[in-house]
């Protein structure tokens, strides 16, 4: 899906997403070379997926950096629960997506900087 197809709610709505994600990135202190976001709109199920792919997750079990994202995700959102449920997170580091295979970037997510 091309951005320019995107709707302008749409867009709307997937730049709030990608903020709190950013906005997430700074409370790790990250800079804009430590990390990407990624964004596929899944409009037939009202989805937003995001792949958040980092240098290095602060934590070392994946569940724990999932659920602080999350976590992280619902105190920002609290106040918009269509959203807060709408979005779906994966995380990644840079490693990994390097390796590609099932950790590769799908070509159908946009980056986020592209927005």
């Amino acid at each position: 899906m091309a951005l320019e197809a995107l709707e302008a709610e749409v867009k709307s709505i997937v730049r709030r997403a990608v903020q709190v994600l950013r906005d997430y990135a700074a409370t790790q202190g990250w800079g804009q070379d430590d990390y990407r976001i990624y964004v596929y709109p899944n409009l037939d199920w009202n989805r937003l997926q995001l792949i958040l792919v980092a240098r290095a997750l602060p934590r070392k079990d994946y569940l724990a950096n999932y659920n602080a994202v999350c976590d992280f995700i619902e105190e920002r959102l609290k106040d918009d629960p269509w959203l807060k449920h709408a979005i779906g997170v994966v995380l990644r580091t840079f490693d990994q997506v390097e390796q590609g295979g099932l950790y590769a970037i799908p070509r159908s997510y946009l980056d986020a900087d592209d927005l």
